[in-house]
């Protein structure tokens, strides 16, 4: 089963998807919402109510529905786990910090 978050950071939205194998990711501008919210968590329930109502994707669709899935794919993440991207993506910074919220 995959796994969603929202991912935010000072360059707006997306949503990163892992398989436990490869990871992808989609921009906000690629997704059929608006995440216009005030919060990560608003926005993260945003995509939820849009996956509730079948507007959009959930993470296994993603993966399996997607025609451009290798233009997705983030291959410096291939085998890790949420917790070590989360880590390789904040490691050494003390501001513009990636936050993630799982969907």
């Amino acid at each position: 089963m995959a796994r969603m978050f929202l991912q935010s950071d000072n360059g707006g939205y997306g949503v990163l998807i892992g398989d436990r194998e490869k990871w992808y990711y989609w921009s906000e501008y690629n997704l059929p919402v608006e995440l216009d919210a005030d919060t990560n968590k608003e926005n993260a329930e945003i995509i939820r109510n849009a996956i509730n109502s079948g507007d959009m994707y959930n993470a296994d669709d993603f993966i399996t529905e997607s025609a451009d899935l290798d233009e997705r794919h983030i291959s410096a993440y291939d085998g890790m786990t949420f917790e070590q991207i989360d880590e390789y993506e904040n490691k050494d910074r003390d501001c513009d910090f990636t936050a993630y919220v799982e969907i």
